[in-house]
C-alpha cells in the first residue's frame, strides 16, 4: 500500500512523481529540499563527464584541466605534463633537452610569484622594455630617447621642472659640475651659491696643480670663521661677536679688533698723506736710545729715510 493504494506485484505504480525530463539523455537529480530537476543532456558535440563538488551536480567539459591535479596555462605545442611536489600539481611545460615553439615578440619566464611552468611573455607594442611592478613582470613603455643611442659624457633626465620625455644634460665644458639653478638643471662652472661643510669636522680644499693643499677652510662648529666682503672687507673671527677686520677703500688701509660692533683695537694707514714731501713708506724700525746712562731699543714707525 502506497499513499493509501493497494498495488499488487506486475501493477503500474502512477502519481508518485512528477517526471521533470523532457528530452532522450536527460536525468534527475535532487534540487531545493530534494525535489526532482532535470539535468539537461549535453546537447553538443563535445564530451562532457558528470561531476559532482560541493553540493552540485552537473556535466562539465571533460579536458585534462578539469582534473583537480593538474594546471595548465597557455599550453603549446610540444610540451608535456611535469609534476610540482611543491603543489602537488601536474603542469605543462616544454620536453627536456629543449623547448617547443614559442608565441612571436616574446620571451619564456615565470611572470609572477606563483610556482608554474614557464610562459611565454609577449611585447605587444614598440619601445617596450621587461619591468617588474607589484611581484609581476610584464612589458610597458619608455620613452625613446631613453633608448635611443646618445654622444657622452652625458645624463638623461629632465632639466626643466616639467614633466616630459627626458632629455640629454650634457656634462660640459670641463670642470663642470651639475647644480640647480632657479627650475633649471645643467652642468656649470659658476655657480651664484654653494656651500661646503654642513659638518662638524667639515672643510674646504684648494689644490694646486701638483696636487697639494695650497688653500684650507677649517670652519670651527660654533662660530663662523672667515667672511670677505665685497667692498674691501675681510673678517677673520674669534667667537661668533668678536673679530679682526682689514679694510681698504683704495686709499687707506685699516687693521682693527671688534666686539660686536664696537672697536676694541684700531690701526689706520692713510696712503694720501705726503710725508717729506714726498709720498714715503712707513716702516717700523728700532733705534738705540740711551734712558738714565743704559742702552736700550726703542722701535718706532718712521719713513724709510729719517
Amino acid at each position: 500500500t502506497i499513499n493509501g493504494v493497494t498495488y499488487h506485484l506486475g501493477d503500474t505504480v502512477t502519481g508518485l512523481l512528477t517526471n521533470p525530463m523532457t528530452a532522450a539523455g536527460d536525468l534527475i537529480v535532487a534540487g531545493s529540499g530534494g525535489a526532482p530537476v532535470r539535468l539537461p543532456v549535453n546537447p553538443g558535440g563535445t564530451l562532457q563527464v558528470l561531476t559532482s563538488k560541493s553540493g552540485q551536480t552537473q556535466f562539465l567539459a571533460h579536458v585534462l584541466d578539469l582534473l583537480e591535479d593538474v594546471t595548465v596555462r597557455a599550453p603549446r605545442t610540444g610540451q608535456v605534463l611535469t609534476y610540482d611536489t611543491a603543489t602537488s600539481q601536474w603542469h605543462n611545460a616544454d620536453a627536456a633537452g629543449g623547448g617547443g615553439p614559442i608565441d612571436g615578440v616574446s620571451v619564456l619566464g615565470n611572470p609572477d610569484s606563483t610556482s608554474h611552468a614557464p610562459t611565454p611573455i609577449i611585447a605587444s607594442a614598440d619601445n617596450q622594455v621587461l619591468l617588474s611592478a607589484s611581484g609581476t613582470l610584464s612589458w610597458g613603455s619608455v620613452p625613446l630617447a631613453a633608448l635611443d643611442p646618445i654622444a657622452g659624457p652625458c645624463l638623461l633626465g629632465m632639466p626643466l621642472n616639467a614633466g616630459g620625455t627626458p632629455q640629454v644634460i650634457s656634462a660640459t665644458p670641463d670642470f663642470s659640475v651639475l647644480g640647480r639653478v632657479g627650475t633649471t638643471l645643467a652642468f656649470r662652472t659658476v655657480l651664484p651659491r654653494i656651500a661646503f661643510g654642513g659638518a662638524v669636522g667639515g672643510f674646504a680644499r684648494w689644490l694646486n696643480a701638483s696636487g697639494v693643499v695650497s688653500h684650507e677652510y677649517d670652519p670651527t662648529p660654533t662660530a663662523q670663521a672667515f667672511k670677505q666682503y665685497s667692498n674691501g672687507r675681510t673678517r677673520f673671527y674669534t667667537s661668533p661677536t668678536a673679530y679682526w677686520e682689514i679694510a681698504t677703500n683704495g686709499g687707506t688701509i685699516e687693521l682693527a679688533g671688534f666686539n660686536g660692533t664696537a672697536y676694541t683695537h684700531r690701526l689706520s694707514f692713510d696712503a694720501s698723506v705726503v710725508l717729506g714731501g714726498a709720498a714715503r713708506t712707513l716702516s717700523l724700525r728700532e733705534i738705540d736710545v740711551c734712558e738714565n746712562g743704559v742702552a736700550k731699543k726703542m722701535a718706532i714707525l718712521a719713513s724709510a729715510t729719517y
